[in-house]
């Protein structure tokens, strides 16, 4: 873990002017210049870190964009199945399915249920299309 409080400190003694290290009293000269060099000593082991750090949240982010585009995917299908009336369309949802369809009845679930309502929306968006 980065202490970016220490880290900023350090970077921002390295980093005084002229003019800021002319008003100093020797004290705080002398700990200027010691916080310069550990910043000196320091910085690439913390480059490093912040780098890795960077890497590290990309890919949770690009994680989180893969995870979010899932879910608008499932959101539409959900929708669009939400919106058929089973007297008007072939597809539609069966509340207990052992009860209430007859064997060999297509009763598609998981991949295979999103598969079908991607063609079926797919065909449908065509017939709409002039």
């Amino acid at each position: 873990m980065i202490d970016e409080q220490n880290l900023r400190e350090l970077a921002e003694a390295a980093n005084l002017s002229t003019k800021q290290r002319a008003d100093m009293t020797a004290l705080e000269f002398e700990d200027a210049e010691a916080k310069r060099f550990a910043f000196r000593e320091s910085a690439p082991t913390a480059i490093l870190a912040l780098l890795d750090e960077l890497q590290s949240l990309r890919s949770e982010r690009t994680a989180w964009r893969v995870s979010a585009e899932n879910a608008e995917k499932d959101a539409a299908r959900y929708r669009w199945l939400r919106a058929k009336h089973w007297e008007e369309n072939r597809i539609g949802v069966v509340v207990r399915p052992k009860d209430n369809t007859k064997l060999g009845c297509f009763l598609p679930s998981d991949t295979l249920l999103d598969d079908t309502i991607d063609h079926m929306s797919a065909i449908e968006a065509t017939e709409e299309t002039p």
